[in-house]
């Protein structure tokens, strides 16, 4: 980091009080009041721990007393280990007892399960007559649907990984052939648990009801929930909110007694393209960005890099390897001669750099998690596909192109470097067009300092409590007269009784078959590259309008794919390798149609006016609305971008397709006539002024 002032690119980007040095913190250790079982305590050791840190011996003896635990530690502070050990306690006890591991993503499961078998695999050879017949198995969306396979791997598992999605749609429907599981369910274990938030929070925490309920039917009620975060403003929320379990039966566990070594954090604006002329805008964050990767990748030190979208993603290893070509030619090499600080050659970063995000096949995110874990590469660049708990081996630095949307993020994401007592830095890449970018630049102590936001789950939303009302009839009656019915729903049971609505035919049977928690379509076009007959990626049916057009070039590590046809029958399109300077975004016009207003509100000043003369008069004629809407997309071409600079070099005309109709859900707002009439007199243009108002919202709202 101080070598970053000598760099030819810097021009001052650290703004003014935009560093802050987080001190390091030794360990702390301490013992359970109740001594952990000889197996599990041997098996720790042969893994080269010897000592719990305090916080990992307060939950083990929190659970041991019966209660429900949060645990709010830093990322990297050993959280895994405080559901695995009492899970191997349990089991070693009793071999009937289940535990169910529940994760945001496939990614992350995937990753704990091969954790946890490492503990496992130590206890099968200190003692395998006892320990060989234990099974933990993934059960997600990829398990095969032949004949018998997911029977058999629900009969023979004792601890299950599994996403909140699989809960909802595949095991709580069929509880009957669940039973055993269900009866001898001894912990939950919900990980990551601020991603639990918004309209998906509020489905999760509705299946969670549903899986208690179902438990106590089989006449379990001994389940112990244990979630974990580690960026937590108000630590039991999580379970108060999403299990609907009693403030006194949760144990918080914040205080972390795992090592944290210094750490660096930087925020870092790009220069103007012209001091003289601010008008033409600041450098682009991608290109800052690459700069800054390829910098810390010649010296060694390993970097991940957050985008927040799936283009910037790749925009910024595509700039980054072209950075690595430009000194291969310059024939830059790492000699300790006459340039000692450098322990890579160029030549060689190409293929250390890459990239992860969604759309990759299942098959090459688990060859790059690999790579990551092994230390084989340098640098990725990543959208928050990597932000969430997955074990990448020692990272040195991490970088941020762009605000990640909160200050929780932002922590989340700069706590995936210096797992525990190592050194790392975080440099923020703020975006020279983006307002709260710039707000971040003008107050970078907001970043270190400033509260964490908690994560939002509204129980009250009638359409969510409808659906899951359904779901937890179909899996066994309501009975309002039950006390445990009545304190997992109990104003879900109100408000959605109340409802106008009804359930319709597609209630009908098994409703949990009609509803996503996180509309995920599972329908994807596969692109192939013509020269290998390969399928290098899978696209969402929902966005492949907008990528998938022919003439349009799909970028993917680092390199570049030209589509020469889209076949929507076969949902498949081809493609072949094309280097060029530019990227392409779809010409298309939107059209918004209102089918149905379901609620309007008036904008006030508080949030509960006494009465309508307590509406503000300068808002007292503007509505909120909140309806059904269709959005019909007209796609006619598409531009060619430049891709370092972003300017338009090309438009293309296309025959238009056929235009794409969807239904959503959404909110809209009556421009006061007032406000109209303002922008006017002051000679504004009010379309870009809505647009911008409407784009502030979006920030704005949680």
């Amino acid at each position: 980091m101080n070598g970053l002032a000598d760099e030819p690119f810097y021009r001052g980007q650290i703004v003014p009080d935009g560093t802050h040095a987080a001190r390091p913190q030794p360990a702390r250790y301490a013992k359970p009041r109740h001594a952990l079982s000889a197996d599990v305590e041997a098996a720790l050791a042969m893994l080269g721990i010897t000592q719990l840190y305090t916080h990992q011996a307060d939950v083990m003896d929190a659970l041991h007393d019966g209660q429900h635990v949060v645990v709010s530690t830093p990322t990297a502070s050993g959280k895994s280990l405080v559901y695995q050990v009492p899970i191997l306690e349990a089991l070693g006890e009793d071999a009937a007892s289940r535990a169910m591991l529940i994760f945001p993503t496939k990614a992350l499961a995937q990753d704990q399960r091969r954790s946890f078998m490492t503990l496992v695999e130590a206890l099968t050879t200190l003692r395998p007559a006892h320990w060989q017949g234990l099974r933990a198995a993934i059960y997600d969306g990829d398990v095969s649907r032949a004949p018998g396979v997911r029977t058999a791997l629900r009969d023979a598992a004792q601890v299950l990984f599994t996403n909140p999605d699989m809960l909802h749609a595949a095991i709580l429907p069929s509880h009957a052939g669940w039973a055993a599981w269900l009866r001898h369910l001894r912990y939950v274990v919900v990980d990551e648990v601020h991603a639990y938030t918004h309209a998906f929070g509020a489905h999760v925490a509705l299946v969670l009801r549903r899986l208690r309920r179902l438990c106590a039917h089989y006449g379990n009620d001994r389940v112990q929930f244990i979630a974990c975060s580690a960026t937590l403003r108000h630590p039991t929320a999580p379970l108060r909110h999403l299990a609907g379990l009693p403030r006194h039966r949760i144990h918080v566990a914040a205080a972390s007694g795992a090592p944290v070594g210094p750490r660096l954090h930087a925020v870092w604006n790009p220069p103007w393209r012209d001091a003289a002329q601010p008008s033409r805008g600041r450098v682009s964050a991608v290109d800052e960005a690459a700069r800054l990767l390829v910098y810390m990748a010649l010296r060694g030190i390993r970097t991940i890099c957050f985008a927040k979208v799936r283009l910037t993603c790749e925009l910024v290893l595509k700039r980054a390897h072209d950075l690595c070509r430009v000194l291969q030619r310059r024939a830059v090499t790492a000699t300790a001669a006459s340039q000692p600080h450098r322990r890579h050659d160029a030549r060689d970063l190409c293929r250390q750099l890459v990239s992860y995000r969604g759309g990759y096949t299942a098959a090459e995110r688990r060859q790059l998690e690999q790579q990551l874990f092994t230390g084989a590469v340098l640098g990725v660049v990543a959208t928050n596909a990597l932000e969430l708990g997955i074990d990448i081996g020692v990272l040195d630095c991490v970088l941020h192109v762009g605000f990640p949307h909160t200050v929780a993020s932002y922590r989340q994401q700069a706590g995936r470097a210096g797992r525990r007592d190592s050194a790392a830095a975080s440099i923020l890449v703020l975006q020279g067009h983006d307002g709260r970018d710039q707000a971040v630049a003008q107050h970078p102590q907001r970043l270190f300092d400033g509260l964490l936001a908690s994560p939002v789950i509204d129980l009250g939303n009638t359409s969510i409590l409808e659906i899951h009302l359904q779901c937890a009839a179909a899996e066994q009656p309501i009975d309002l007269d039950d006390p445990l019915d009545r304190r997992l729903f109990t104003h879900v049971v109100d408000d959605a009784t109340d409802s106008d609505s009804d359930s319709g035919p597609r209630f009908a049977g098994r409703p949990q078959r009609w509803t996503t928690l996180r509309h995920i379509d599972a329908v994807c076009y596969d692109v192939v590259d013509v020269t290998t007959g390969e399928t290098i990626e899978a696209i969402e049916r929902a966005r492949a309008p907008s990528v998938l057009y022919e003439g349009s070039v799909m970028p993917h590590q680092g390199r570049q794919y030209l589509i020469l046809r889209v076949e929507p029958d076969a949902r498949v399109a081809t493609a072949r390798p094309v280097v060029v300077d530019y990227w392409t975004s779809p010409r298309h016009a939107t059209e918004v149609h209102l089918l149905e207003t379901k609620a309007s509100v008036p904008l006030t000043r508080t949030a509960t006016p006494a009465s309508p003369t307590a509406v503000s008069s300068a808002t007292a004629a503007t509505y909120a609305h909140y309806g059904i809407l269709q959005v019909t997309d007209h796609r006619s071409g598409y531009y060619k971008l430049h891709l370092r600079s972003g300017y338009l070099m090309e438009t293309v005309d296309q025959s238009p397709g056929p235009p794409i109709r969807t239904r959503v859900h959404g909110m809209w707002i009556d421009v006061p006539p007032a406000v109209v009439a303002a922008v006017q007199h002051d000679g504004g243009d009010l379309e870009p002024t809505l647009r911008g108002a409407a784009n502030a919202l979006c920030r704005a709202l949680p």
